[in-house]
């Protein structure tokens, strides 16, 4: 039971880890964008 919890926090933990550098790739891009206008 501890195990499986464990798994999931490390998942959950690692899954919020990509989703910031997704949104800081995306944030990256749009003012890239905006300073070439």
């Amino acid at each position: 039971m501890q195990l499986k919890s464990l798994k999931l926090l490390n998942w959950s933990f690692s899954h919020m880890i990509i989703m910031r550098l997704k949104i800081t790739v995306i944030l990256t891009r749009n003012s890239q964008r905006c300073s070439l206008i």
